[in-house]
């Protein structure tokens, strides 16, 4: 399998289990008994405005990755979806509920605002 620079490929041992993700740019040979069911991904790049939703499938927990660069999920981790952050402008606020706890704050601006992997942006007024 080659991989590109923005490449990677979930390896899964078809009798174990076991999964392993492996990022480019490499050639990779597959040990006995892996398959790549999903074939070759394409990373996304994180900037300011942007992060990814990921949910861990052996826990179910969820976490928002906002390090910048090329994000390459971990074994046994799931893309859910980007995220894109929220311009806030100076007289303009925005109510975000935090399902976990069932409670909304609001967020005043000016700011750039990314809600949390178990937060939902409600509304933005200006």
């Amino acid at each position: 399998i080659v991989l590109q620079k923005r490449e990677y490929v979930r390896l899964i041992h078809r009798i174990s289990g076991f999964e392993r993700v492996v990022g480019g740019p490499q050639i990779l040979v597959p040990e006995p008994f892996e398959e790549w069911p999903f074939g070759v991904e394409t990373s996304i790049v994180i900037g300011h405005t942007n992060a990814v939703l990921v949910e861990n499938k052996t826990s179910g927990m969820k976490r928002l990755v906002t390090d910048k660069g090329m994000f390459v999920p971990a074994p046994y981790e799931r893309i859910m979806k980007e995220k894109n952050a929220v311009l806030l402008e100076p007289l303009s606020y925005a109510v975000v509920k935090d399902h976990l706890t069932g409670q909304t704050r609001n967020e005043v601006g000016p700011q750039l605002l990314q809600v949390g992997p178990y937060e939902e942006l409600l509304n933005v007024s200006t």
